[in-house]
């Protein structure tokens, strides 16, 4: 049995974390630790959880544990997943891992000292569509990739915890909001060379960015083009690759997945969008929904499990996060440098 020990008991902690864990074999959630004890009761009742701490020492203290799991905000992720290591024990955090290359570095030296594995949930890799995209690419059918764009628009974030408000502590739409999609960039690009421009609306009422637009160049000689929104009028996620033998065009909320050598013909669009619909509509039919929400933590997760029982390396580790952090940190700089 492998025992985990969940820190943060937030929204993610309860619409995808403990869901999940609840749907794996030899797999027990033997401790809940937050700060605020009414909610860890709360969550500790719903998924039926034995015990619940206020503080994470505590926890440490009190609980023999295979994995942490870090649910709290990314301000949080260095001094916890420190801990976690010093107690020898595997960690499971949340993105950002961290808020600069200089603390995720320090994790990754820390745990291979103490030879511990970290998995960061930069989950959206194990969804269908850039599954899909990256296999092609390494099988060599996009060819180079010559460009990436990648959009995602979200609407009002007044719901979200106040902590994120605070930039200084949170990194904004970068680090919370917009950060899967510059990890997907990041992730299929590799390391980039220069971020050649970047347009940054700051919204001096909200005290926030809320818009953030950058072009980026790779080693590789991929061009990237970054648009992050917030406050817009429509949710948008795409992502598209253009390659010197094919293009994909993917989107979220629902999947969309296509490819393509020459344009797409209204006809094709068609069969594309109608195909992508009912699928859908089949998970909510069958109410799958909630499950087909989840699919990719699930897969990330199911995969950490198994790289700890058999000593294999995390399905997302440090490493492989790194060009993530380092194109974060640069556009951090550059949008918040004085004119």
């Amino acid at each position: 049995m492998i025992n985990v020990g969940l820190i943060g008991c937030g929204q993610i902690a309860e619409v995808a974390h403990l869901p999940c864990y609840q749907r794996l074999k030899d797999v027990k959630v033997v401790a809940l630790c937050d700060l605020d004890g009414t909610r860890a009761k709360k969550l500790s009742r719903r998924f039926r959880v034995p015990k619940i701490y206020e503080e994470s020492s505590e926890l440490f203290k009190g609980e023999r544990l295979d994995i942490v799991d870090i649910c709290t905000p990314g301000f949080t992720h260095r001094r916890l997943c420190m801990e976690a290591i010093q107690n020898g024990v595997n960690v499971l955090v949340e993105k950002p891992l961290a808020l600069s290359v200089a603390e995720g570095k320090e994790i990754d030296k820390a745990s291979k000292n103490k030879d511990v594995k970290v998995c960061v949930v930069h989950d959206y890799r194990f969804k269908e569509p850039f599954v899909k995209a990256i296999n092609m690419y390494k099988q060599g059918k996009i060819g180079r990739i010559k460009e990436i764009t990648s959009v995602q628009h979200g609407l009002s974030i007044y719901s979200l915890p106040p902590w994120l408000w605070n930039e200084k502590r949170s990194g904004g739409i970068l680090y919370d909001l917009g950060i899967h999609i510059v990890d997907l960039q990041a992730w299929f690009c590799g390391k980039h060379e220069e971020i050649i421009g970047i347009n940054a609306k700051f919204d001096e009422k909200l005290n926030y960015h809320t818009d953030i637009q950058a072009i980026i160049k790779y080693e590789t000689g991929a061009t990237g083009i970054l648009d992050l929104v917030w406050f817009s009028s429509s949710p948008v996620f795409h992502f598209n690759v253009y390659g010197t033998a094919t293009d994909i065009f993917t989107e979220l909320f629902p999947e969309r997945f296509a490819v393509s050598r020459s344009p797409l013909s209204p006809i094709t669009d068609f069969f594309i969008e109608t195909e992508r619909v009912l699928e859908f509509a089949k998970k909510v039919l069958l109410r799958q929904r909630k499950k087909y929400a989840t699919y990719s933590f699930m897969k990330l997760l199911s995969n950490y499990v198994i790289a700890i029982r058999e000593d294999k390396e995390p399905p997302v580790s440090v490493k492989s996060v790194i060009n993530t952090m380092k194109l974060l940190e640069d556009l951090r700089k550059r949008i918040n440098k004085p004119c």
